[in-house]
């Protein structure tokens, strides 16, 4: 059974909290949100994307963290727990969804089928 997709109801409270409390970045301290992660339990098969909306480009920070830590990381853990690994993947719209303009998969132009079918295993 699929949950209820709660679309609209995410409180930002906690995001404005770290803005507030938490270091800034001119500390050194830097707050990531990874957006997706793909997950086939039956299949042992992970994935994870990063969303940009609106031709948005990942930081340098982001990138440093996503494809320099945690991407190895878990390909490690994937190859020593025998799941596949997909990789970390940026998946960015020109607009905000896959139906409502181009899409780049890695920077690539894809369609909406082709992403569905990147996403679907």
């Amino acid at each position: 059974m699929v949950r209820t997709e709660r679309t609209g109801k995410r409180s930002l409270a906690f995001s404005q909290w770290i803005k507030i409390k938490l270091p800034d970045t001119e500390t050194g301290y830097v707050v990531e949100n990874l957006d997706w992660i793909f997950h086939n339990y039956k299949n042992k098969i992970i994935l994870l994307a990063e969303e940009k909306t609106h031709g948005g480009r990942l930081r340098y920070a982001q990138s440093k963290l996503f494809f320099g830590i945690i991407a190895p990381a878990l390909k490690a853990w994937c190859n020593e727990n025998q799941f596949v690994w997909l990789g970390f993947h940026i998946i960015r719209f020109e607009n905000e969804c896959p139906s409502d303009g181009k899409i780049w998969w890695d920077d690539k132009l894809i369609t909406e089928d082709g992403l569905i079918e990147k996403l679907s295993w």
